[in-house]
């Protein structure tokens, strides 16, 4: 158990110090509230204002990457270099290293997601309906965070190779963003992107 509790302790520190995670789970989906959200302050349908309908987007702005880039490179490394093997001598089995890992990522989101809201309440007045819808959006992007983060452990084990893993990577999540509504309306793309986004 303690050299559990280290681990987890120690993974926490060391996603704090990646700055690319940093960047796309923080900074990233509040930059683009500000870009598109203040684009559209005055926009509203059916009296619900434009931060409602942007706020999943952003959000998802953070876990797309966190669960297809970070979360691959971060096992994938561990794979690549032995340091998972070399953990299972010290006592530390591989399902219990892996749920580390997850909960880790998990807890980044989480974190990420909440700062995501907090800005919209603050900056764009985002608006609440009742306890029941709000607890069903949590839900809801909490089940999302857990599906990406699965589709990036099985990425992890299907490319070996780290750096073609974070080229297909960045390539998945781009192409997320853009199916999303996340950079435009995806009526205006070709058919074929709108089948896929369906």
């Amino acid at each position: 158990r303690g050299i559990m509790k280290y681990y987890f302790l120690n993974n926490l520190k060391l996603i704090i110090r990646v700055p690319v995670a940093l960047f796309f789970q923080f900074f990233f989906p509040l930059m683009m509230m500000l870009i598109v959200v203040g684009a559209n302050a005055n926009t509203s349908y059916d009296g619900i204002r434009f931060i409602n309908y942007y706020l999943p987007c952003a959000i998802s702005m953070g876990f797309i990457p966190l669960a297809l880039v970070t979360f691959p490179l971060w096992v994938g490394k561990k794979i690549e270099n032995g340091s998972l093997l070399r953990m299972n001598y010290f006592g530390l089995r591989t399902h219990s290293i892996m749920f580390m890992d997850i909960i880790c990522h998990v807890i980044f989101g989480v974190i990420g997601a909440a700062i995501d809201i907090i800005f919209a309440l603050i900056v764009f007045r985002l608006q609440f309906f009742g306890a029941g819808y709000f607890f069903a959006f949590i839900l809801q992007i909490f089940i999302a965070l857990i599906t990406l983060l699965v589709w990036g452990g099985v990425l992890s084990l299907i490319v070996k190779n780290t750096q073609a893993l974070m080229s297909i990577g960045l390539v998945i999540m781009f192409f997320l963003y853009f199916i999303s509504n996340c950079f435009g309306n995806v009526n205006n793309f070709p058919v074929f992107i709108r089948d896929l986004a369906k």
